[in-house]
């Protein structure tokens, strides 16, 4: 690795990774709760392009993305975005059903 490389990446790290957290959650819960502090570590880990010791890529990837809190709150704005839009679906369909049928109650 070149010089001032794990450096770069540290600072990224603490700039911007760490920035998103802080917006997820208080400090105090990163230090109080366990999985929130393997987060960290975990991200600053990737951040630097490690892993922890004993663990293949796979299973760091697969650890990390049980623990990541900015995933975790994407997947949920996605689910709610998924749900808003099938509602919306929804509702068009029953409208449409329902000018169908009186459509239909007029002809008869």
């Amino acid at each position: 690795m070149p010089a001032g490389f794990c450096t770069t990446r540290a600072l990224n790290f603490l700039r911007n990774d760490l920035a998103e957290l802080a917006s997820l959650a208080q400090a105090e819960k990163f230090i109080a709760d366990a999985d929130r502090r393997e987060e960290i570590a975990r991200l600053c880990f990737r951040a630097l392009g490690l892993r922890p010791a004993g663990e293949t890529e796979a299973q760091a990837q697969d650890r990390l993305a049980t623990l990541n809190s900015a995933e975790r709150q994407r997947v949920i704005r996605a689910a709610r975005e998924a749900e808003a839009r099938a509602s919306e679906i929804r509702r068009k369909m029953a409208e449409e059903a329902a000018r169908q049928a009186e459509m239909k109650a007029m002809r008869e």
